[in-house]
């Protein structure tokens, strides 16, 4: 059998991509189980991964930091790419922001209050949009969460 450096360099990359996943796991894990979803931004950035988005302690979904700065993200397993923020450091306001809100109201998944979850979109839309404009919820991450809680499922689209 040959040598073969493509193959070598897919299997690294392929284990560092999942170490980095069970530090975002460990992380997830270690902020408690009551707090089912959450943002874990890496310290260091993973190649073009800057993030993990976890649910119930397991990897669900990454964010990556494009050529021109800007964040996307993609469920795993799936291609389709949602804009995020035009940078790093608008984006980690917005994760704190998600994150803070997953804490709060964790318990209120299970509400069907419609009032509840209105003021939750509410402070949600203000937040975010303190930081840089949603835009269209058909292609923009916190617009489709904002739509998305106003509708009573509290989660990145």
């Amino acid at each position: 059998m040959n040598y073969d450096p493509d193959i070598e360099r897919f299997f690294q990359e392929l284990k560092s991509g999942r170490a980095a996943a069970d530090e975002a796991d460990a992380a997830a894990a270690s902020s408690g189980p009551s707090i089912p979803k959450r943002i874990v931004v890496l310290a260091e950035p993973d190649g073009d991964v800057v993030a993990h988005y976890t649910e119930f302690g397991k990897f669900a979904g990454e964010f990556v930091r494009v050529q021109n700065d800007e964040i996307y993200f993609h469920y795993a397993g799936d291609e389709r790419r949602w804009h995020v923020n035009k940078s790093m450091s608008a984006f980690c306001e917005a994760a704190e922001i998600f994150n803070r809100c997953c804490e709060l109201h964790a318990d209120d998944e299970d509400s069907e209050n419609e009032a509840v979850w209105s003021v939750i979109a509410t402070q949600m839309r203000r937040e975010f949009e303190s930081i840089e404009p949603l835009g269209d919820a058909e292609t923009a991450l916190w617009s489709a969460t904002v739509n998305d809680t106003e509708g009573g499922l509290l989660s990145l689209y």
